[in-house]
């Protein structure tokens, strides 16, 4: 019988990359897939371009050595980047990939709500109308990415029918309007 023995840290034979795609994952990354292993990365020259134009990147590298990380030090312009990969004097080819501007996409409001201990008013029955209440929000763009302090979330119109709302690094403040609750606390 023929035996073969793995070291521990052996999870199978690898294979090596013969290709490669692009996609983009960040306002500023664009990420390189490899269809296997890339055995010394240090060989991988990458090509950036707009048109003609070259950008400058950093490249950072998954531990499987089968993904790279393209980053450009500000978000990327919108408009059709060409990749182009070279390992030593293999040419991988090149792949396009279309970045968009950044936009918010979607926001994600927390399912827990706290509120602050009731204070006191001076209203017609002399009750106790709730405290603030306070809820989390994350504000996520297109490619995924959490921008709930970016410039771009400054935009949003939050609205509430019963009362004041603030919203400020990922906290929603909802201030009771007197008058907008119709019970008494306590």
């Amino acid at each position: 019988p023929i035996s073969s023995n793995f070291g521990a840290s052996d999870t199978g034979i690898n294979t090596v990359a013969t290709s490669a795609s692009v996609s983009a994952i960040a306002a500023n990354q664009l990420k390189e897939t490899f269809n296997g292993q890339v055995v010394d990365t240090s060989k991988v020259v990458f090509t950036v371009k707009v048109g003609t134009t070259p950008m400058t990147m950093i490249t950072t590298w998954n531990d499987a050595k089968t993904e790279a990380t393209l980053t450009y030090e500000d978000s990327l312009p919108e408009d059709t980047y060409t990749v182009g990969v070279m390992n030593g004097t293999t040419n991988l080819g090149a792949s396009t990939v279309d970045v968009k501007k950044q936009k918010v996409a979607k926001i994600e409001i927390g399912d827990t709500l706290a509120v602050d201990l009731p204070t006191m008013h001076s209203d017609v029955d002399g009750g106790e109308w709730p405290g603030d209440g306070h809820v989390s929000y994350k504000v996520l763009d297109q490619y995924g990415v959490d921008i709930t302090e970016n410039s771009l979330t400054s935009n949003i119109n939050w609205k509430s029918p019963i009362g004041k709302i603030s919203a400020s690094k990922g906290l929603i403040t909802i201030s009771i309007l007197e008058g907008a609750a119709s019970y008494d606390v306590g």
